[in-house]
């Protein structure tokens, strides 16, 4: 089953984080043949297209009662499963808001692959390797990511 929100559900995952820039979204209104693409943009939801925010042609308390159901196509997949958000959220908990990045390297050892975090110190941790494809597969080699993006 697809996901849902009532404008006024959209907003609050908005503003709480949980909608990442570029998902879209079908707009219906049921008691009109309001039945549009939008896309949050990272600070506006707009008409796919023509990159017209929607706000233009709703008024607010409007939109609070419109429906918005994601698109399948734009569920994102989890990039790391439940035991390596675990483990590493646990690993970074007494510095996690010194966190910069995390990234899986796979530089010196084809057959080796290690996480890699960054504090903004400047200072890195280096986890122990594991064997290349074997951990931490959602993650691309030699990709920055930040923690908020990794879901941790």
């Amino acid at each position: 089953m697809q996901k849902e929100y009532k404008g006024y559900e959209l907003v609050q995952a908005i503003s709480e984080g949980k909608i990442n820039e570029g998902t879209k979204f079908k707009m219906t209104k049921e008691s009109t043949l309001v039945d549009e693409k939008v896309m949050y943009n990272g600070t506006d939801l707009i008409y796919i297209n023509s990159g017209k925010s929607i706000f233009n042609d709703y008024f607010f308390t409007t939109i609070l009662h419109l429906t918005f159901t994601l698109l399948a196509e734009e569920k994102k997949k989890e990039i790391l499963n439940d035991e390596e958000k675990q483990y590493l959220s646990n690993f970074i908990r007494p510095f996690r808001n010194n966190v910069e990045w995390m990234e899986k390297v796979k530089k010196y050892d084809p057959d080796r692959e290690y996480i890699q975090i960054l504090i903004n110190t400047d200072e890195e941790i280096n986890l122990p390797s594991f064997e290349a494809g074997e951990m931490y597969k959602g993650m691309e080699a030699n990709k920055r990511y930040e923690i908020e993006e990794l879901g941790i």
